[in-house]
């Protein structure tokens, strides 16, 4: 091929080439293009849709039945985004709504609800003028009577009805003014006059008011209708601790006779101006009361109590008290004795409160009613054989505190100096063998002996007169019908003595028997002169000539003290003092015990009070019938000491005052201190708002009642 042909067909190659190049790149272009056209084709398309949808559609929000098909247009990520997001929300809605909750939602009591109690005894007289002898009247008085002043949850001293007062540089004149505009149940409106009443009949012999010998000397004068002012004869230093008793509303009882007082049919149906108010009773065909009924006080002056009914139900025994709350009778009981907690079924759901109570156990002696206990050696040996450590551990699981004195170790007047008289049982066998009472045995084989022939003496006398009987009666027929009638006269004259001549011969031997045992004599003295009592003879006994040492100790029908009368019998018994343990209802020991000192040993409790003020226990005015001076106790210098010491304004010279007098006393031994015990209240966990800490009386538990609640509601606190 030519060279010329070679260069043509290279330049037609190249146009060819050429001419596809720019061929396939316009193809491009016109294919993107058309791609380019065909996508702003379908998103106008879509546009279109969208607004066609959009136009038709109600609503321009996305309803449920749309919103479920929010899954298939989202992407994983966006899904994931989502979620999370509505989680936190979740989370933060829940974490406020709870912030707000205990921040502005609050429990809080609500008025209504029962509570039920049961108290051990019966109602008497629910009258401020007699309600210190009766701790059930006590209970109901605090509950329905208003008084001038009352205690708070820790025991100190509060007003009440009183709004402020006023005490001159003497000590001699109190100043009160009262609050206004407080009611009576039967909305009388309470006025001084009403305070001056009740006062007067305090202090007036006729309604026999054991309150009476507090405030002799003390005047009360009324200086409008809301003021009045006390005028002591001479200062009292514990004064204001005394004006805690009720008032009475005058226009009911001014036109009961003071000597019918008690009689009146207001003491079971009392009117006061208190927190609750009296509803009605119930009496058992006997004519007890078995449950008395209270109401919430709307017109309260102080605040309302949220619990709207209290019941009390009254029963004899503390088994009862807690037979009671095991069956769901009542939800709580007045005291609880140590000794029986175990008794209580379902303990988790009770509340056991424990408050101080300014109350002494003690042994007291009553030197009148024996002789031998007029002898301080004799008593003090009996004090110093009783283990008190051992008493509070095994009797009260150390929930007691012991006593040395009239006053309690916490008070400000304590006196720690004196003899404490510790437990030693083998001094107290030295004093008594000092003494010269011997100690001797008895044992069952010479009881059941000597009881024999107790008897067989005794049954002597009757079958002599009984023979003379039947001789004198043979006589008077003899002479009416001789012949046959006088044979059978020898016949019985015979038999009887015959009968007579047997019995003297059982007598002859069994005493025999009896001179065989040592100190027989004194032996068959005891049997003889005790054998009414029906008490365990035998075991060992302390005998001095003919004397013999035999205690009576005398105590209330409580479990406490019981178990602490026989832990005292026990320990006077191993240094052979044979002691013997008496127990009495509780209605009985300010009638028939206390009020004649009709006992030997008394165990009783004594709540002393906040104040070391002991005048009313200890002072010599104090020993009669009325009065709770127990052993009439008297001692002058004792008597000048209380006197001087209650009207003195002088803390310090208080201090010193009551420390001397207790060594006095405590030198004198008229009684043995054991312990005060810690007063346990029960109740069903139920029931809230119980805050009480110390009381000066079982009463005072009710001290906050208005605070106590069953039921409650929920209050939102912006």
């Amino acid at each position: 091929m030519s060279l010329f042909n070679q260069k043509r067909n290279l330049k037609e190659g190249l146009k060819k080439s050429k001419r596809f190049f720019i061929s396939n790149l316009f193809s491009f272009f016109n294919r993107r293009k058309k791609e380019e056209g065909e996508d702003v084709y379908k998103e106008n398309y879509e546009d279109l849709d969208k607004k066609l949808v959009y136009s038709l559609s109600p609503h321009k929000i996305p309803s449920f039945r749309q919103m479920k098909y929010t899954k298939k247009v989202l992407s994983f990520k966006e899904k994931i985004f989502i979620y999370v997001s509505l989680s936190l929300i979740l989370f933060s809605l829940i974490f406020l709504g709870f912030r707000f909750y205990k921040k502005n939602l609050e429990i809080v009591p609500e008025s209504g609800g029962l509570y039920s109690e049961a108290l051990l005894g019966f109602p008497k007289n629910i009258n401020p003028l007699y309600d210190l002898a009766n701790d059930v009247d006590r209970d109901l008085s605090s509950l329905i009577f208003s008084s001038l002043f009352k205690r708070d949850i820790d025991g100190l001293l509060i007003n009440d009805l009183v709004d402020k007062y006023e005490i001159s540089e003497d000590g001699k004149e109190y100043s009160f003014k009262i609050k206004n505009n407080i009611y009576w149940h039967h909305d009388e409106k309470l006025s001084v006059d009403d305070i001056v009443f009740t006062f007067e009949a305090i202090k007036n012999q006729e309604y026999g008011s054991p309150l009476r010998s507090s405030f002799v000397g003390v005047e009360i004068e009324k200086i409008d209708e809301s003021n009045f002012k006390f005028i002591l004869a001479e200062p009292y230093a514990a004064f204001l601790e005394m004006l805690t008793f009720g008032i009475l509303p005058q226009n009911l009882w001014v036109g009961v006779e003071p000597k019918n007082a008690l009689l009146a049919e207001l003491n079971l149906n009392p009117i006061g101006s208190g927190p609750y108010k009296f509803k009605s009773l119930a009496k058992n065909k006997f004519g007890e009361i078995k449950e008395m009924t209270l109401v919430a006080n709307d017109k309260y002056y102080g605040q309302v109590p949220y619990i709207t009914n209290l019941n009390f139900k009254f029963f004899p025994y503390f088994e009862s008290l807690i037979d009671s709350l095991n069956n769901n009778l009542v939800d709580g009981i007045s005291y609880l004795p140590n000794n029986l907690k175990d008794n209580l079924i379902s303990q988790n759901s009770l509340n056991f409160h424990r408050l101080n109570l300014p109350q002494i156990s003690s042994l007291f002696f009553n030197q009148k009613n024996s002789q031998i206990l007029q002898n301080k050696d004799i008593r003090k040996a009996l004090t110093i054989s009783v283990d008190k450590n051992s008493l509070i551990n095994d009797i009260f699981s150390a929930n007691a505190g012991l006593a040395y004195g009239p006053i309690l170790p916490n008070n400000f007047a304590y006196n720690n100096e004196i003899e404490k008289y510790n437990y030693n049982p083998e001094e107290a066998k030295k004093i008594l063998e000092d003494l010269k009472w011997q100690e001797i045995t008895i044992s069952e084989e010479e009881v059941s002996l000597i009881r024999d022939l107790i008897t067989l003496e005794k049954n002597k006398v009757e079958i002599k007169e009984k023979s003379e009987e039947d001789s004198e009666d043979d006589s008077g027929e003899n002479s009416e019908e001789e012949s046959v009638e006088t044979v059978e006269g020898l016949e019985a004259s015979d038999s009887n003595e015959l009968l007579v001549l047997e019995y003297e011969e059982k007598l002859k031997t069994s005493r025999e028997k009896v001179e065989l045992i040592n100190d027989w004599q004194i032996k068959k003295k005891i049997l003889s002169e005790v054998e009414a009592e029906n008490y365990e003879m035998s075991g060992s006994w302390r005998i001095k000539g003919s004397e013999y040492l035999f205690m009576k100790l005398t105590t209330v029908n409580l479990s406490d003290n019981i178990d602490v009368a026989n832990f005292i019998k026990s320990n006077w018994e191993a240094i052979g003092v044979k002691t013997f343990v008496k127990i009495i209802d509780s209605n009985q020991i300010q009638s028939e015990i206390i009020k004649n000192k009709n006992f030997e040993i008394l165990l009783l409790s004594q709540v002393v009070g906040n104040d070391p003020d002991s005048y009313l226990f200890w002072h010599s005015s104090q020993s009669g019938e009325n009065g709770l001076n127990v052993v009439s106790y008297k001692n002058k210098e004792v008597d000048k000491l209380l006197e001087e010491a209650r009207m003195s304004l002088n803390i310090n010279d208080r201090i010193e005052k009551y420390k001397k007098f207790q060594e006095l006393l405590n030198n004198d031994l008229p009684a043995v201190f054991l312990y005060f015990p810690n007063y346990t209240y029960v109740q069903d966990k139920k029931i809230k708002g119980f805050d009480v800490s110390a009381i000066s009386d079982p009463a005072d538990r009710f001290s906050d009642i208005a605070s106590w609640y069953i039921k409650t509601k929920r209050r939102i606190n912006f």
